[in-house]
């Protein structure tokens, strides 16, 4: 394998456990307004949720308009979509106090850390992201760290990773890109020529070609030769 210096590690699912902090915030939510939901519809505003980042990453619809209508469809059946902005707006606020790593991440980046330098590579959201790495630290270990809404580029367009590449100041040559998403983080990465790992939390199809696939940070770690 390369020599690699520099690693691009998407944040959500790769890093930190979205799903669980996004299950979180969502009961929370939808109890700070005053709708009662099961796990049910839980699952069905996780499929609404992930329709709709689809299509934002696809350039189908614009980010703000996206935000609101996965809470118009959630609410539909409730009768009411008139609360879709502040379902959308307490969902944030409690999103963003969720720093939960996936299990053995903290630990490997911190040793990642002494061989490469580490950028964190995300589309979300400004304030949720920077929240929750700020909850759990992680802002404080890596060395960089690129928001979507921050630079105005979004995965998988090769502007986002042009705009990372320069700003780290690295060669492609140099660069593994790591993260979960075949439509946003691998699709990015294959665009922009540079080399990149599947991190395959969510047993995901993969036709693309990646370095290699994995399914933990143990794996991660073995994969980089940093197994102890």
């Amino acid at each position: 394998m390369k020599q690699y210096t520099h690693l691009f590690l998407d944040l959500d699912d790769t890093v930190m456990d979205f799903k669980k902090g996004q299950e979180n915030a969502f009961f929370q939510a939808c109890g700070e307004i005053g709708i009662s939901v099961n796990h049910e519809d839980y699952l069905r505003y996780d499929e609404i949720n992930k329709m709709s980042w689809k299509l934002y990453e696809n350039g189908e619809i614009e980010k703000q308009r996206m935000m609101i209508r996965r809470y118009e469809l959630f609410l539909e059946p409730f009768g009411k979509q008139d609360k879709a902005q502040v379902l959308n707006e307490s969902y944030a606020l409690f999103l963003s106090k969720q720093g939960i790593y996936l299990q053995g991440a903290e630990e490997g980046i911190k040793r990642l850390k002494k061989k490469y330098h580490i950028s964190i590579t995300t589309n979300g959201t400004s304030f949720i992201q920077r929240g929750r790495m700020a909850v759990c630290g992680l802002d404080k270990i890596v060395d960089s760290v690129f928001i979507s809404d921050e630079i105005g580029y979004r995965k998988p367009y090769i502007e986002y990773y042009s705009y990372c590449l320069q700003k780290v100041g690295c060669e492609k040559e140099k660069v593994l890109v790591i993260g979960d998403s075949v439509t946003s983080d691998i699709t990015g990465a294959v665009r922009s020529g540079l080399d990149c790992v599947l991190f395959n939390s969510g047993n995901k199809d993969c036709d693309l070609p990646v370095l290699g696939t994995v399914y933990s940070w143990e794996e991660l770690l073995t994969f980089l030769g940093e197994k102890s």
